[in-house]
């Protein structure tokens, strides 16, 4: 097992290095994760420039965590979507083969 896990650094804008033991497969996801990250603490030391460097971490945290929230809302009304057209076209069919048209 212990080849399937990966040492590695995740570097977070302001300085701060996590070093992370990951499954080797998920290294890409760790390091974008991180990308985004970075790329919105930056964002936000732009926007409200006088902060501290946990008033940015904290804001694009808080930035990411809507986004996988609606992220969620987005897949679970898309699968409530795709459920109920696979229920609407077994009706037609029923309906179809039972000469209730």
């Amino acid at each position: 097992m212990s080849d399937k896990l990966l040492n590695i650094n995740i570097n977070i804008e302001g300085g701060h290095k996590y070093p992370l033991r990951i499954n080797r497969k998920n290294e890409a996801t760790y390091r974008k994760a991180a990308e985004l990250l970075n790329k919105q603490i930056v964002n936000y030391k732009k926007q409200l420039q006088g902060g501290d460097d946990f008033d940015y971490l904290a804001m694009a945290a808080f930035h990411l965590a809507v986004e996988v929230i609606k992220n969620d809302r987005d897949t679970k009304t898309n699968e409530i979507k795709t459920e109920i057209e696979n229920i609407n076209q077994n009706l037609d069919n029923y309906l179809s083969q039972n000469n209730f048209n």
